[in-house]
């Protein structure tokens, strides 16, 4: 008895790994602003431990820029197939951190002085 192939479908694994992150992505993005300075969760760069107004500053920053990576990771989910939905997922990880590290030591900079030591 030969072996019968399995049907066609059309949901990739990439792009339902690339819809999972995505949703992943928006929960930390809501959950960002609201952590409490840490060494555990958090975008944990050097500028943001200056200061307690720099800590919330750059996480708010962060929320906004997982959330962005969000929409573009579920776009890219529903458009886009094979490796390059994979490739697009990448892309926007790249962006965001290219994004959060000078942020943090901008943040790290300006707000120095607001809300005290952590």
């Amino acid at each position: 008895m030969p072996f019968r192939s399995a049907p066609a479908s059309s949901l990739d694994a990439s792009r339902l790994l690339c819809g999972l992150m995505g949703l992943c992505f928006i929960v930390l993005g809501n959950f960002m602003p609201r952590v409490k300075p840490n060494h555990v969760f958090g975008t944990r760069l050097p500028g943001d431990y200056v200061s307690r107004g720099s800590w919330r500053r750059v996480q708010r920053a962060g929320g906004w820029s997982f959330i962005a990576l969000c929409a573009l990771t579920l776009l890219a989910a529903l458009t886009i197939d094979g490796v390059r939905v994979l490739a697009a997922l990448m892309a926007g990880l790249l962006l965001t951190g290219f994004f959060l590290v000078p942020y943090s030591a901008y943040g790290g900079r300006k707000y120095a002085d607001m809300g005290g030591p952590i």
